[in-house]
């Protein structure tokens, strides 16, 4: 498995089929980190110390639409993305009717669940203190359930960038 260091490079090698965003404040994933009252595990700092975010656009998607520059918040919707720092405030914050309660969710599961990640199915993926990573996979009964879908987040991305912006969930 490739480093962090290495996946960032393949990222930056992807140029137009790329939509990842260079940190602008290098304060940033510390400010979000003081936000949350936790320190993101290394490789999720190193990644959010360069990049807020972003994505490889879903390959069904034509050249021509990317090219286009109008559509970007499609393209975005319908390929799965890492969340910027202020959409992980936003979604851990989020308490309306029909979205993840992640401090409910954090109480009955005893562990720290952090938003970073939307599939283009609309799920989310979050981060534990031990840098798991899991699926939150909302059940018939408005229970969710949290599916295991990898042991770190290098992992995570090395598949990402390997199948070119596709996960399996």
């Amino acid at each position: 498995m490739k480093n962090t260091s290495e996946l960032i490079l393949a990222l930056n090698n992807l140029k137009k089929r790329n939509y990842f965003f260079i940190t602008e404040n290098l304060q940033a994933t510390e400010q979000t980190e003081k936000k949350l009252g936790l320190k993101f595990p290394n490789a999720i700092n190193k990644f959010y110390s360069i990049y807020n975010g972003g994505f490889i656009p879903n390959s069904l998607i034509s050249e021509k639409k990317i090219n286009d520059g109008r559509f970007y918040d499609e393209i975005e919707w319908e390929s799965n993305s890492f969340l910027s720092l202020d959409d992980i405030i936003y979604y851990y914050n989020l308490e309306e009717e029909n979205a993840i309660n992640f401090k409910h969710e954090e109480l009955s599961n005893s562990k720290r669940l952090i938003p970073f990640f939307k599939s283009k199915e609309q799920e989310l993926l979050v981060f534990t203190e031990n840098s798991f990573i899991l699926l939150a996979k909302e059940m018939d009964n408005n229970q969710i359930s949290w599916i295991h879908l990898h042991q770190n987040f290098e992992s995570l991305l090395n598949e990402y960038i390997k199948n070119e912006g596709e996960i399996s969930l």
